[in-house]
């Protein structure tokens, strides 16, 4: 009978091999990892793949990716990071020098002229009686309309004179939430 322990520890490492090569302190006990956020969290260490170690809480299966490990915590569970440098550097060196010719560019395009805007000519709408322009009231070229409701909307606007309303000026009415009035 002292032979069946012996048997099934044989059995669960062959069929378990990552279960065999874990310590019996590392299957059962819960561990306190610290995040480079400051939060910590404590679970039963599962295991480590693809850059993330698998913890069980008690709110279940968690994966943590190892760069959001405090040093730390990475040398309790025996794990390095696993940046290359020179890689990381290179690619710093990139970024950096895309962001100078980024902001370059945008000085080259801040001191170009910005083209002459024209207004474009609101024609009313046609269909119901309600989108037509009141006869006799066209609202002043740069000027405001005010219309039926009280809204005061600018010569921008995609509401300015396509409704029953009147011209008026900047004080009057509630501006509009669209064009700002």
């Amino acid at each position: 009978m002292k032979l069946l322990p012996l048997i099934l520890a044989i059995a669960m490492s062959a069929l378990c091999p990552l279960v065999a090569q874990q310590p019996a302190e590392a299957k059962h006990e819960p561990v306190k990892l610290s995040l480079v956020g400051g939060d910590s969290i404590t679970g039963t260490v599962s295991g480590v793949k693809n850059g993330e170690v698998s913890l069980i809480t008690d709110y279940g299966v968690i994966r943590v990716p190892v760069a959001k490990l405090t040093e730390d915590s990475r040398k309790k569970l025996g794990i390095s990071a696993d940046a290359n440098v020179a890689q990381l550097e290179k690619r710093i060196a990139e970024l950096e020098a895309l962001v100078e010719r980024l902001r370059a560019e945008n000085a080259q395009l801040r001191r170009q002229p910005l083209p002459p805007s024209t207004p474009t000519p609101v024609q009313p709408l046609t269909g119901g009686g309600t989108n037509k322009v009141t006869p006799g009231q066209p609202a002043k070229a740069g000027g405001y309309w005010i219309s039926s409701t009280g809204k005061r909307h600018n010569a921008r606007c995609r509401y300015y004179a396509t409704s029953k309303g009147r011209s008026g000026s900047a004080t009057e009415g509630v501006a509009c939430k669209v064009c700002g009035g």
